[in-house]
């Protein structure tokens, strides 16, 4: 046999087995470049459409709380929402102290009333975040009357010669110190200390743990009086209160603020309430530390110089900011100044409950949407005239 055309013979064989092969594999190769290129596209397509999350709700006509939204978005969407309210209250006119019902209504805000005799959360339903301290627990705290600086003051707060408080910042600090200032004896270990401290609230001021500094100073600049020749403060906010210690702070993210208002008290809510407790959950949401929790619960103390007052506490849902707001409690009468003090303790002295980490975003598109009606709305009642007919030369 010749060895030579066995060679190419089989040269010529390995040649094809060889061409055959890489040809299957060109063709596995691009069947698979194919799936994974299909593959591809269905888990982008999958992705974009999980966090086009809004476009899904339009489209399904759910409301947008029954989605999974993620906390950080949840956060930011009930933040910019909270924005939105706050610029449409601030540019308001000084002389606007109090907003009707409706204008609140249209931007979003539901105004409920909060029963502060009750003993417990005023809702069992889990939308209270705010429980006071009971009579019996607050009588359980009885002042020391041997330290020098609170026997003072309580011979003075018991006077009856008229002695009472006079303004809406004396209120205030009447009632700061019977939570925070006068040492009291606790019932556990014959203990002396101030009231708040039983339940784990420090007076912190208004630093930016409470209160961001440029909100601050947009807050208290619209408590100024502007108008030529008229000179004053309208509001101020003067106290803010968080949890403490660090480790109870991060799991409760509830805050307490006090306002005095230097004018009569109204029933309806005032201007320099709703920017505070707007001001104050913005801030809270943009915490870090706080990044586990979707409501910011507020509750503010509220004086006015007619000595009357009330408690406010605000939460918000996937549609709106909700404001309980209390009756006004009158401060005037000695009888009814410490009837009035002792329940306000009670409730400066509350705990801090209610689930805070449920996902709630507060939906920031319908806020804008009515928050411009409301807007184009008043523009035309103030500025549009009720006879919009021409008028011509000679008519009357």
């Amino acid at each position: 046999m010749n060895l030579s055309l066995i060679s190419d013979t089989a040269q010529t064989l390995h040649s094809i087995w060889y061409s055959s092969l890489n040809l299957d594999i060109q063709r596995v190769s691009v069947a698979m470049s194919s799936s994974i290129r299909l593959k591809g596209r269905q888990t982008l397509k999958s992705i974009s459409s999980t966090l086009d999350l809004r476009k899904v709700a339009r489209k399904l006509g759910k409301d947008t709380s029954s989605l999974n939204f993620t906390k950080d978005f949840a956060r930011q969407n009930t933040h910019n929402s909270l924005s939105t309210i706050f610029n449409a209250v601030l540019v308001r006119d000084e002389e606007d102290i109090y907003l009707e019902d409706k204008v609140a209504s249209d931007l979003c805000i539901a105004l409920c009333d909060l029963q502060l005799e009750n003993e417990g959360p005023e809702d069992q339903n889990g939308s209270s975040f705010f429980s006071p301290m009971s009579l019996d627990k607050l009588n359980s705290f009885p002042f020391d009357q041997n330290y020098g600086a609170t026997e003072g003051f309580l011979r003075a707060y018991d006077c009856q010669d008229g002695s009472k408080p006079s303004t809406a910042g004396s209120l205030l600090g009447e009632l700061t110190w019977l939570v925070g200032g006068g040492r009291r004896i606790f019932p556990e270990g014959n203990r002396k200390t101030y009231l708040h401290r039983a339940v784990n609230w420090k007076n912190i001021g208004l630093c930016p743990e409470i209160l961001r500094e440029d909100l601050y100073d947009a807050i208290d600049s619209a408590g100024l009086l502007r108008k030529k020749g008229r000179f004053g403060r309208i509001f101020k906010i003067a106290n803010g209160y968080c949890a403490v210690p660090w480790s109870v702070r991060v799991n409760e993210p509830h805050t307490m603020v006090t306002i005095n208002h230097n004018y009569t008290a109204d029933e309806k809510i005032s201007r320099a309430e709703i920017l505070t407790i707007v001001a104050v959950m913005m801030t809270q949401l943009e915490h870090e530390h706080l990044e586990e929790h979707c409501i910011p619960p507020v509750m503010v103390v509220s004086f006015m110089d007619s000595l009357q007052g009330r408690i406010l506490q605000a939460h918000v849902t996937d549609s709106q900011l909700v404001i309980k707001k209390s009756k006004l409690y009158d401060f005037d009468e000695q009888a009814d100044c410490k009837r009035s003090m002792t329940l306000f303790t009670q409730h400066m002295a509350c705990d801090r409950i209610g689930n805070t980490r449920q996902i709630v975003s507060f939906d920031e598109e319908e806020t804008k949407r009515k928050t411009a009606k409301a807007r184009d709305m008043e523009i035309r009642e103030k500025n549009i005239p009720s006879d919009t007919d021409p008028k011509f030369e000679g008519e009357e």
